[in-house]
């Protein structure tokens, strides 16, 4: 296939990759340092609650949230015109702009991720998640997923007319 237009970021690498790892070593570092304080100042530090609560609590949300958030995302996304072509963990899949029924987007949230529903699952399922490119100065920007949104939704009508 010749590339198209890459849509997603560089950076879903460390998202999904690195990111969870500093999370987890520094989880891993504190609670270590918890439990040599507990050990060598008694069982009263104030270290005490945290090794034995806080720190599995804080290592259990952050699996479920990196789960939901990250580890879902694709490696890349290339845009063809009328299909994507998705990219994860070495696999290619085409999706065309008529199999997508709906894009979701969340400006809002660091990073963004935008969200396209199948009416066909892909080989990597009906819903398919990454991290759009980001452009500099351009906090608020929701660009790439309201072009998708347009896209899908003419491509649909086309074909609904080509039927009729």
């Amino acid at each position: 296939m010749t590339d198209g237009k890459q849509i997603s970021s560089g950076m879903t690498y460390f998202f999904k990759n690195i990111f969870p790892k500093i999370w987890f070593g520094f989880l891993g570092v504190i609670a270590v340092l918890a439990i040599l304080a507990m050990i060598f100042n008694g069982v009263d530090n104030s270290f005490s609650f945290m090794a034995l609560f806080v720190f599995p609590f804080m290592a259990i949300m952050g699996h479920l949230l990196f789960k939901q958030f990250c580890y879902c995302l694709t490696d890349e996304v290339y845009d063809h015109g009328d299909y994507l072509r998705i990219v994860n963990d070495g696999l290619e899949d085409k999706i065309d702009m008529t199999n997508i029924i709906n894009v979701s987007s969340n400006m809002f949230q660091s990073p963004n991720i935008v969200k396209l529903l199948l009416k066909t699952p892909s080989r990597f399922g009906a819903e398919i998640s990454f991290v759009p490119k980001m452009r500099i100065m351009a906090l608020f920007d929701d660009t790439i997923a309201k072009d998708l949104i347009h896209r899908s939704y003419k491509a649909r009508e086309n074909t609904k007319e080509d039927k009729e």
